[in-house]
């Protein structure tokens, strides 16, 4: 499929007698002239004829107000134009970004947010047309919504414009920006009326290594991983020296208890409270047995998982998150690594629990000299690797946090899998290209399926 760029030219004066196209541009679409085919952009088609117009630059397409009213259809603006079938014109791609009523106001009100900004931009560099609006903008029997979209001709993102667009076929979902209803309530209606909602789901951390089990590719990444009971924390604690006991929804590090050897003082059970770490010392496997009994009764499953022996930067451990995307191809692809550094005394990276955030080249250079790049290259196959397997299980998924501990002999080890993966780590690098790639993925890959890419 060859999708071209052209400009939209509505006339005041509407003739009503089909859409004008260039004969070359006509030609290159293989469309019949004169002929009834369908319009499409998003779920609304619309049949009319096809006329050549050879007063028209091989760039632009007329279009009657009253088609592209319905249509959606903005003059002047540039879009995408392909052929499906050979009997259908698509417009586009139209995509929609789901948001809450709050973000929609703060951005009527001119307030930037810098995704939406990113987002807009790849919009505009492969001719798609992207609108933003809430639950409550969707009116399903009607397959059409209220939305907004950033004007590229006004400029500034204050020249927010209002207007009705029919239903995208494909509407991004990303929790980071507030959008509202779980996506779970909305996908039995979306699926109804033929459209594909792309959103951020929670994955449990057990249901990620169950998965990742089964996948032969991916094992060797895999740590000691299993349900917190009597039973495996008796035998980890025969087989492991350090290990972790962590919530199965855990959040930003809080509830993680870590349960190390100390020789013949017992074991050190660690967790972190209000004000810093607080530590028990347990002289036997009955002691630890009794503290770890409230963990058993949590209201969240808790996991056991063994102790990675985590490189250290500067004598602090780290780790890595990756965020990996599809792109306008539909694969998998690296966005951005972050080293994530632990507090002195602490087992916690994550930034906003007190880590901080480093260049991994910067990490893995000093950690590894001369082997950087190697290791940097086994971050990217692991995070790659498994992020298709979980889309495989769970998928469609458009993006993925993926955290990874480097071992002290350069070899790597998944920690967790995010499903809701927020980019606090990569905007914490003030890496510019980075920010841009993290907005302009999930648009490209919302277009790939608009214009017929597996949308499963």
């Amino acid at each position: 499929m060859e999708r071209f760029a052209v400009d939209m030219i509505i006339p005041a004066e509407d003739s009503g007698d089909g859409a004008r196209l260039p004969a070359l541009l006509l030609d290159r679409l293989r469309l019949p002239a004169d002929k009834a085919v369908a319009l499409r952009c998003g779920m609304q088609r619309i049949r009319t004829r096809l006329r050549v117009d050879r007063r028209l630059p091989p760039d632009k397409v007329r279009i009657p107000a009253s088609l592209a009213g319905r249509l959606g259809l903005r003059g002047g603006v540039r879009m995408g134009i392909w052929s499906e079938g050979g009997a259908t014109l698509a417009f586009g791609p139209l995509i929609g970004c789901m948001v809450s009523r709050q973000m929609l106001r703060d951005m009527e009100a001119g307030d930037a947010v810098t995704d939406f900004l990113h987002m807009a931009s790849a919009a505009r560099e492969i001719g798609v047309l992207l609108i933003f609006f809430h639950s409550g903008d969707i009116h399903w029997e009607q397959a059409e919504v209220r939305g907004r979209w950033i004007n590229p001709r006004r400029g500034r993102f204050s020249r927010l414009e209002a207007g009705r667009f029919p239903l995208p076929r494909v509407i991004l979902y990303p929790s980071g920006l507030g959008s509202g209803p779980d996506p779970h309530r909305l996908e039995t209606r979306a699926r109804t009326a033929g459209c594909t909602i792309l959103a951020h789901r929670h994955i449990r951390k057990l249901e990620a290594f169950d998965i990742l089990r089964r996948v032969p590719a991916v094992r060797r990444y895999l740590p000691y991983t299993a349900p917190l009971t009597p039973a495996t924390l008796r035998r980890a604690m025969e087989a492991y020296d350090d290990l972790y006991l962590k919530p199965d929804d855990l959040s930003r590090g809080r509830g993680v208890h870590r349960l190390t050897r100390q020789g013949a003082r017992g074991w050190l059970l660690t967790h972190r409270g209000t004000t810093g770490n607080v530590d028990r010392t347990l002289p036997d496997p009955g002691a630890v047995r009794e503290a770890v009994a409230p963990l058993l009764r949590a209201r969240s499953p808790y996991l056991i998982q063994e102790g990675l022996p985590l490189a250290t930067f500067l004598g602090n451990r780290f780790d890595v998150r990756v965020l990996v995307q599809k792109n306008g191809r539909g694969r998998w692809t690296v966005s951005g690594i972050a080293a994530r550094l632990a507090p002195i005394g602490s087992a916690i990276t994550s930034p906003r629990s007190g880590g901080l955030v480093a260049p991994p080249q910067q990490v893995l250079g000093y950690s590894f000299p001369g082997r950087a790049d190697a290791v940097v290259r086994e971050v990217r196959q692991a995070a790659l690797s498994i992020a298709e397997a979980i889309d495989a299980a769970l998928g469609p998924r458009y993006e993925l946090g993926i955290d990874l501990g480097v071992l002290r002999d350069g070899s790597v080890r998944l920690i967790e899998v995010n499903g809701r993966p927020l980019t606090v780590s990569l905007q914490r690098l003030r890496d510019p290209f980075a920010a841009e790639r993290i907005g302009r993925y999930p648009v490209h890959y919302a277009a790939w399926l608009d214009a017929g890419g597996d949308r499963r």
